[in-house]
């Protein structure tokens, strides 16, 4: 057999001549190594099919696999063909499995486009086939489709929660907890599950059937609870919750048990047991009505008014009898209050009295009415009856009943009707009186009993007459009962008066003069024997007796001397407020004063200046009290003088049987201012003529007509005027 052997060949000849060597040369040939030495410069090694590497060793090339058995490269096997160890195997990192065959690691997957094998993706990472994962760690992992692209992750029903492994999503399942808050358009649910970990986000998705039109409905919402509204009062809706857990884009929904709630029935709707009331009143409860079915309606004792959102305590519907009633004496008239109801009940009310009514069999009797007022008729007189008022509110065809306290109320007896106790005589002014119903004191009988006031005088006058005398008069209705009419005073100066029945006018005498009165009438009745009685004053306009006049001077005390004169006078009897005192001059002298005097307790003094001696002038007295004025105390004051001091030095010279010359000083007193000096000139002895001369200032005018009379026998009166100047000197001569 002839073969061709190629390798690494090493050609030389040792020649050996007798006891020595030598070299021959000849023609070269190449060299040889054996696998694995080193080959240096030369290409092939001894080795078949052998190649001297680029580490100059003799060794097979890549595509190749060394024989030892047959110290040859033999060309290596493709990925999946028969192997018998791993350096058999062409593929980059492949080995020769158990089975013999040319394949991947657990840990790689073939790349048939590079023919290599790859280490295999990691959770997360891109592929394009599950064979890329590494199932070897975690037999859940597959190669899933994202959002965006293939990734190796959980498969579905698992999720990795941390960084070892995929766990079931079971864990996750949203639970709904204990029984949901139920309301009538409202179901607040809660549930719990496993809070997802691994960098996963998460949400929940509450669905419910039917939704509003009917189909399911769903929200999305982040924690654990949500409240679905709005709903129907009781409707049956199924719910469930979604656990949507989303990872590299990819999402997974981990759906709850489905559970079916019903929502409450609201107040008034149809029900079939309590549970399905609201239950947001404890106090409503599912209950028969008249119409054959049953309602959400409040429990006994109680009912919804129109603003209120629960049941209320049906209290304040309980009539109230009002007191007192109005009682005859064959009926009770009676009223009630209470709170009107709302909400939609209708309401009336059931009057119920026992005994019944007169010829009844004593059972009670009742009337239906719709306001809160009832009259009880016909009943007996004097008899007692108990009266209950039953209000009734009704609503959906449910009738409650709330009933007023039980009371007693007796009828009356009529006038002069035998009776035994008091308060039980009809009129309401009236009452058992010596066992007969009869008006009480202060009315009397007409066709009811009334007021005796009724008998006052309509009008009272009084007119002053005098200073201590009124006069009263009044009308007033005219009654059997009035017996006559007492007439006062006030203040009480005096013993009333009593005039008869057909009186109505009567002096009253002996009052205090200038003093205010109030003239007052009473009208005396006697309605029953020994009941003597008066009705309320009625008054007249408050009057004032005339002011009395100042009676006289008391001239003891009284001083007329000019020129400052002083009068003094006693207080007028009764009340004064003052006293109006003038002084006025006489036959045209103008001279006036007038003095406005306050009264006192003791006697008045008034003083008046500037008076002339030897002058008469009027005084008049005024008494006031109030507005009036008494009649005047009037009486003539003539002025009296102080008597001037006597001349000094009066001598006569020049003495002729025609003249005397007179010479004299002025007084050194003289008590004023003098007017005039008169000298008298006597003759004969006895003196049987008198010669008056008056001498007067030219400042003063005098009436020299009255000193005439002084002259009895002279013819003539020489009247000598001097000077004011002359009368001032110390001396005169005439």
């Amino acid at each position: 057999m002839t073969s061709t052997v190629y390798g690494c060949y090493l050609l030389g000849l040792l020649v050996v001549l007798g006891d020595g060597m030598s070299n021959a040369s000849s023609t070269p040939a190449p060299s040889q190594v054996v696998y694995g030495a080193n080959c240096g410069n030369i290409t092939k090694g001894n080795t078949s099919n052998s190649v001297c590497n680029g580490s100059g060793i003799c060794a097979c090339a890549d595509s190749h696999y060394y024989d030892t058995a047959s110290d040859t490269c033999t060309q290596k096997v493709q990925y999946g063909a028969h192997c018998d160890n791993i350096t058999q195997c062409n593929t980059t990192n492949a080995v020769c499995n158990g089975s013999g065959i040319c394949a991947c690691d657990d840990t790689y997957y073939y790349d048939a486009a590079s023919d290599t094998c790859v280490q295999k993706k990691a959770f997360g990472e891109s592929c394009t086939e599950t064979s890329q994962c590494d199932t070897t760690s975690d037999s859940n992992i597959m190669c899933i489709q994202t959002a965006t692209d293939m990734k190796c992750l959980c498969t579905d029903g698992w999720y990795r929660p941390d960084a070892t492994s995929c766990a079931e999503t079971s864990v996750l399942k949203p639970v709904f907890t204990v029984q949901p808050t139920i309301g009538t358009g409202n179901i607040a649910i809660n549930w719990t599950n496993t809070d997802v970990t691994g960098g996963y986000t998460s949400s929940y998705t509450v669905t419910w059937t039917p939704g509003t039109t009917g189909s399911p409905a769903s929200v999305t919402e982040n924690q654990k609870s949500y409240n679905i509204q709005p709903l129907s009062p009781g409707s049956t809706y199924t719910v469930t919750v979604e656990l949507i857990i989303t990872l590299y884009g990819r999402s997974q929904l981990i759906t709850s048990d489905q559970r079916t709630f019903t929502t409450r029935q609201v107040f008034g709707g149809v029900c079939s047991n309590p549970l399905v009331c609201d239950t947001t009143d404890p106090n409503i409860q599912c209950i028969q009505t008249a119409a054959s079915n049953m309602k959400c309606l409040c429990t006994d004792g109680m009912y919804k008014p129109a603003a209120a959102t629960l049941c209320q305590n049906n209290s304040p519907l309980k009539p109230v009898i009002t007191e007192p009633p109005s009682t005859g004496t064959s009926n009770i008239y009676i009223s009630w209050t209470n709170t009107d109801v709302t909400g939609g009940y209708t309401s009336s009310y059931t009057v119920t009295w026992l005994p019944g009514s007169p010829g009844s069999s004593g059972s009670s009797t009742s009337a239906a009415i719709t306001q809160k007022s009832y009259t009880i008729q016909p009943l007996s007189p004097g008899t007692a009856y108990s009266i209950t008022v039953i209000h009734i509110i009704t609503l959906y065809g449910r009738s409650q009943t709330i009933s007023s306290d039980q009371r007693t109320f007796t009828t009356r007896l009529g006038y002069n009707g035998s009776c035994s106790q008091p308060g039980l005589c009809y009129d309401a002014s009236a009452n058992c009186y010596s066992g007969r119903c009869r008006c009480d004191p202060g009315f009397y009988r007409t066709t009811t009993c009334v007021s005796i006031n009724q008998l006052r005088p309509t009008t009272v006058t009084a007119v002053a007459q005098s200073t201590t005398t009124m006069t009263a008069t009044w009308t007033a209705p005219s009654n059997g009962v009035v017996t006559g009419y007492e007439v006062t005073v006030t203040p009480g100066d005096i013993t009333p008066v009593s005039v008869g029945r057909d009186s109505r006018t009567t002096p009253i005498t002996g009052l205090t003069p200038g003093r205010v009165y109030t003239v007052n009438v009473k009208t005396k009745i006697t309605y029953l024997p020994g009941r003597d009685e008066m009705i309320d004053v009625v008054s007249a306009a408050p009057k004032r007796t005339s002011p009395a006049s100042v009676v006289g001077l008391d001239m003891t005390r009284t001083n007329r001397t000019a020129p400052d004169i002083t009068i003094v006078f006693a207080k007028a009897a009764g009340d004064a407020t003052m006293y109006i005192v003038t002084l006025s001059g006489r036959d045209g002298d103008t001279y006036i004063q007038h003095q406005l005097v306050n009264t006192g307790q003791g006697l008045i003094s008034v003083v008046f200046t500037g008076v002339v001696p030897a002058v008469s002038y009027i005084l008049n007295i005024l008494t006031q009290s109030g507005n009036l004025q008494s009649l005047p105390y009037t009486t003539v004051i003539r002025v009296q003088s102080t008597p001037v001091g006597i001349v000094t030095n009066l001598k006569s010279f020049d003495n002729t049987s025609r003249s005397v010359a007179v010479e004299w000083r002025r007084p050194v007193n003289p008590n004023g201012q003098i007017y005039e000096y008169i000298v008298d000139v006597r003759t004969g002895s006895p003196s049987v003529c008198v010669k008056r001369i008056i001498i007067n200032c030219t400042e003063c005018n005098r009436d020299m007509l009255i000193f005439t009379k002084m002259e009895t026998e002279c013819e003539t009166t020489m009247t000598v005027e001097i000077t004011q100047a002359d009368i001032e000197n110390t001396a005169h001569v005439i």
